[in-house]
């Protein structure tokens, strides 16, 4: 395969800082420079922790990096921090198959990485807010119960 491109983009989220990045690729590698990781992950395969959308994290990256494994593309992602990540042909990365599933995704330097951890645990805890509630408010309980008992229980 033999692609040749320069593209600017912007990606708009709603709720979210714009992204912009620009796509340049030559030959079968694809380099992706962005100023917000994390929002063009989301715009590109969907939410860092999946969602209504289908399957995001892990799981729509190894698909996406086994398909362009398949096709000897490699694409590289970098941000502010640095490279986020190589996917796709060429790729043989042992963390990439602990974290993803797939060998073919190669994993950047922790602070490149920083903002997508951001980014899912963001979405974590406003998918569990409900839940995280009802652990704090069971915590407040269990505390004032506890210092209920040795109150009364102070003088035994």
């Amino acid at each position: 395969m033999d692609i040749s491109s320069d593209l600017t983009f912007s990606v708009a989220i709603p709720g979210r800082e714009t992204a912009t990045g620009r796509i340049c690729a030559h030959g079968a590698s694809v380099t992706v420079e962005t100023s917000n990781p994390a929002a063009v992950w989301e715009a590109a395969l969907g939410s860092p922790a999946g969602g209504p959308g289908g399957p995001g994290g892990p799981a729509a990256l190894r698909v996406v990096a086994d398909h362009l494994a398949d096709q000897g593309v490699t694409v590289s992602v970098t941000g502010p921090g640095g490279r986020v990540a190589s996917v796709g042909s060429g790729i043989d990365s042992a963390l990439g198959r602990i974290t993803t599933g797939s060998r073919r995704v190669s994993l950047g330097r922790p602070a490149a990485l920083a903002p997508l951890v951001r980014a899912r645990v963001v979405v974590a805890v406003h998918a569990h807010r409900r839940a995280i509630a009802v652990v704090a408010g069971g915590a407040a309980a269990v505390t004032a119960l506890g210092r209920y008992w040795v109150r009364e229980h102070a003088d035994s």
